[in-house]
C-alpha cells in the first residue's frame, strides 16, 4: 500500500494509463471486499452452528440406546418366565380332589342311607352294619336275579358306591316276598342294635338233603318273648314248628337258647324229603301271644300270613322281633 503513491506522479502521461491497468489492484479492492465476502465465510461459522446441530441429531443417537432400554427391560418380560413357580400353585389343587375324594361320606351318613334304602326295598330283608374300616357290611336275602339288581342300583342311587360295601346279601327263588314284607318292620335293621333274636341249622348248614333231619337252634331276644316258628315250602304250604300240641306255647327267658326237633332231646323227628328248592325258616318272637288260640300245624301258607299281618299291624303280642333264614333242599 506504501507503494501506490511512487507510481501516482507520471499520471500525466497516457502511459501512465497502464497503471490503469495496473488499478486492476484497484480491481483487489473489491478483493478487499473479499474480506467482506469474508463476512458471509464468517457466516459459514453460522452454517457450521446447524453443523453444531448435527450433534443434537447424534443426540437422538444417544437416545438410540434408550431404545435399548426396552431391551432391558427384556429381562423384566422374562420375569414371567420366571412365573413356572406360578403353576406349582395349581399342583395343591391337583391334590385337592384326592383330599375331596378321602373326605367323602361319612360312616354315619352312609349307614342313613343304606336303612333309608333296605326300609323301602321289597322282596328283601336285609340287615348288617359299619365296620371298623368305614364299609358296610350286608347280609340277609333279596329276590334272586332282578331283586338283587334293583337292591344294588338303589344303594348307588343314593351314593352308595360298591366299594363301600362287603355284600353278603344271597339271593333266593320261591313265593317269598309276601312274608320277608310283612317281616321287614319287625326284624333288625342296619345300623341298629339287633334284638337278640337267631336261629340257625347245626353247623351252620344251609342245605339239606333228602332223608337228613331238620333241627333248628334258636336264641331268644332280649326280652322274655312268646316264641313261634313255621317252616314255609316253596310249593305255598306252612309247617308250624312251635308251638303245636305236643309242644305248647309258653314263654322264654331273655336269651335263652332252645333246639327244635332234637330227638336227641326229646324234640319231635323232622326228616327232609320232597318237594325240593329252597324252602324258608321263620321265628317271631313277641311279648304277648300273637292269636289267641292255637293255629293249625299245616295250613296254606297265604292263610297263616293274613292273620299274622293282622295279628303284627294291631300290636297283638306288644314288643316283637323276627328273623328269616333260607335253605336249600335237595334230593342228594
Amino acid at each position: 500500500m506504501f507503494q501506490a503513491p511512487v507510481f501516482q506522479p507520471p499520471p500525466a502521461s497516457p502511459t501512465p494509463a497502464a497503471p490503469p491497468a495496473a488499478q486492476a489492484p484497484a480491481a483487489q479492492a473489491p478483493a478487499a471486499q473479499a474480506p467482506t465476502a469474508q463476512a458471509p465465510a464468517a457466516q459459514a461459522p453460522a452454517t457450521q452452528a446447524p453443523a453444531a446441530q448435527a450433534p443434537a441429531t447424534q443426540a437422538p443417537a444417544a437416545q438410540t440406546p434408550v431404545a435399548q432400554a426396552p431391551v432391558a427391560q427384556a429381562p423384566v418380560a422374562q420375569a414371567p418366565v420366571a412365573q413356572p413357580p406360578a403353576p406349582p400353585a395349581p399342583a395343591p389343587s391337583h391334590a385337592a380332589p384326592p383330599q375331596q375324594l378321602a373326605a367323602g361320606p361319612s360312616p354315619g351318613a352312609i349307614a342313613a342311607s343304606i336303612a333309608g334304602v333296605l326300609a323301602e326295598a321289597r322282596c328283601t330283608l336285609v340287615s348288617g352294619a359299619m365296620e371298623p374300616n368305614g364299609r358296610a357290611r350286608l347280609t340277609g336275602y333279596a329276590q334272586g336275579g332282578s331283586g338283587e339288581a334293583a337292591l344294588r342300583l338303589r344303594l348307588a342311587s343314593a351314593g352308595v358306591t360298591p366299594g363301600t360295601i362287603d355284600w353278603r346279601v344271597r339271593g333266593f327263588e320261591g313265593p317269598y316276598c309276601g312274608a320277608l314284607d310283612l317281616l321287614r318292620p319287625h326284624a333288625d335293621h342296619f345300623g341298629t342294635t339287633p334284638s337278640g333274636l337267631d336261629l340257625s341249622l347245626p353247623g351252620g348248614r344251609t342245605r339239606l338233603v333228602l332223608g337228613d333231619l331238620l333241627t333248628v337252634n334258636l336264641t331268644l331276644p332280649a326280652f322274655p318273648a312268646y316264641l313261634r316258628v313255621s317252616y314255609f315250602t316253596h310249593d305255598g304250604e306252612v309247617v308250624h314248628l312251635h308251638p303245636t300240641p305236643a309242644d305248647p306255647a309258653r314263654t322264654f327267658g331273655p336269651r335263652v337258647r332252645i333246639a327244635l326237633g332234637d330227638p336227641g332231646a326229646g324234640g319231635p323227628r323232622w326228616e327232609v324229603g320232597p318237594p325240593y328248592g329252597t324252602e324258608m325258616i321263620v321265628a317271631v318272637a313277641s311279648e304277648r301271644p300273637l292269636f289267641p288260640t292255637g293255629r293249625p300245624e299245616a295250613e296254606q301258607s297265604d292263610a297263616y300270613l293274613a292273620a299274622l299281618g293282622a295279628a303284627l299291624r294291631a300290636g297283638s303280642g306288644g314288643r316283637t322281633a323276627a328273623r328269616v333264614m333260607m335253605v336249600d333242599v335237595a334230593e342228594r
